[in-house]
């Protein structure tokens, strides 16, 4: 019984402090994107103590330092993930010694990172800015006399490039002729998918990102495509078990942490998109869009002293601002203060008078305030302007009203 109380503690004990670990990552990622570089090295450093055999931790601070330019602090990480074979660290050191014009080390740890299998494009490779430095040497053009890619890599790379130009039949062609030669290429479907989802056909996408999660389940980001695909669906739960899988396998991805939210608020499932949403912007609150999106969560779930807490907050930054008003009008109306509701709801028609439901709402404050006139002028605006869900209250209040304008 003992043993058994021991290896729970270890475990409860290992799972706080990786959960500590990964606290200390989000922070660093919410000061990079403040532009607070000091500070999200200072958290990386803390990650890095807690666990210091992580290897996102390790490059993402190489990543930083990189971008900082403080070339000789990268390189010894690098060499420390390159040693234990974390492929994407060779590439940033090709650049570095290309930066530094060692052509010699620079294609060596190219070499590296080209025998594995999850590369960059090799377009991608060679435009590259930095190792433009060294592509006129003779090692670069020895480098290229050998063959990095299969014909599969390049046929799939030229099907990318049509793709981006929308270019979608040689796209598909290409696809086609890959999986008619080799049932089992999940890169093939993983880019037909794609292509779908480029021509707003989502059930199609599905089908294909399905097949390429068959042959390979590990990659997470066949998790969010088909998640993003079940969503423009509708199919919210499903979009959810994705999002929560591709988690699983990479759970370093915070930025989904918004998308999450959205689906489980779609899914009425407030508590959890509530715990999403704030986790997320306790580490980016300066994220306007995810704040405007915690507030009509807020909404949704009755809470509109925090709808409007949130929407004070944000109001000098947030645009459009007529969205801004509507909801916080709405907010408003809900917390029985119809006149500043009134005039939030007017603010938003007068910036966007396409926000027609705006009208809606109006009429709700007038009748609350017993001004049935005014309300039913406002749901007889609403109802020729195709918002019909005015109609119960007008033709349930609005009988005098309705008189008036036939006589």
């Amino acid at each position: 019984m003992n043993k058994y109380l021991l290896l729970i503690f270890l475990l409860l004990y290992h799972t706080s402090f990786a959960q500590k670990g990964i606290t200390y990552y989000f922070k660093a990622k919410g000061a990079e994107k403040n532009n607070n570089i000091s500070k999200a090295i200072q958290f990386l450093d803390s990650a890095i103590n807690i666990d210091n055999s992580n290897k996102t931790y390790l490059f993402e601070k190489a990543v930083i330092l990189y971008k900082s330019k403080q070339y000789r602090k990268t390189k010894n990480i690098l060499f420390l993930l390159s040693t234990k074979k974390y492929y994407p660290a060779n590439l940033y050191l090709a650049k570095i010694y290309a930066l530094e014009k060692n052509p010699d080390s620079s294609i060596y740890f190219l070499k590296k990172y080209l025998s594995y299998h999850r590369k960059i494009p090799r377009n991608k490779i060679r435009l590259d800015s930095d190792l433009a430095l060294i592509s006129n040497t003779p090692q670069w053009h020895k480098l290229w006399k050998q063959k990095w890619y299969s014909s599969s890599d390049i046929k799939l790379q030229e099907a990318e490039f049509y793709l981006e130009n929308e270019n979608y039949i040689p796209a598909f062609e290409i696809t086609n002729a890959l999986i008619n030669k080799n049932k089992k290429n999940y890169k093939a479907y993983f880019l037909k998918g794609k292509i779908f989802m480029k021509l707003q056909n989502p059930k199609n996408a599905i089908k294909n990102f399905t097949k390429a999660i068959k042959i390979y389940p590990s990659y997470y980001l066949y998790y969010n495509w088909r998640s993003e695909a079940y969503q423009q669906i509708k199919k919210y739960k499903k979009a959810i078990n994705d999002i929560e899988k591709s988690l699983r396998l990479n759970p370093y991805q915070i930025e989904l942490y918004p998308k999450i939210a959205l689906l489980y608020s779609y899914t009425r499932q407030y508590d959890k998109a509530i715990f999403y949403i704030e986790k997320y912007l306790k580490f980016f609150p300066t994220d306007l869009n995810s704040s405007f999106l915690a507030a009509q969560i807020y909404f949704e779930n009755g809470d509109y002293l925090k709808t409007i807490k949130l929407l004070n907050k944000i109001y000098d930054k947030y645009e459009p601002k007529a969205k801004l008003y509507f909801l916080r009008g709405k907010a408003y109306l809900y917390s029985n203060e119809y006149g500043l509701a009134i005039y939030d709801l007017s603010q938003a028609l007068d910036l966007n008078p396409k926000l027609t439901e705006a009208y809606v709402y109006k009429g709700l404050c007038y009748y609350k305030q017993k001004k049935i006139d005014k309300a039913c002028a406002q749901w007889h605006k609403a109802i020729e302007h195709k918002q019909y869900m005015a109609n119960k209250y007008y033709y349930q209040n609005c009988e005098e009203y309705e008189k008036k304008l036939t006589h």
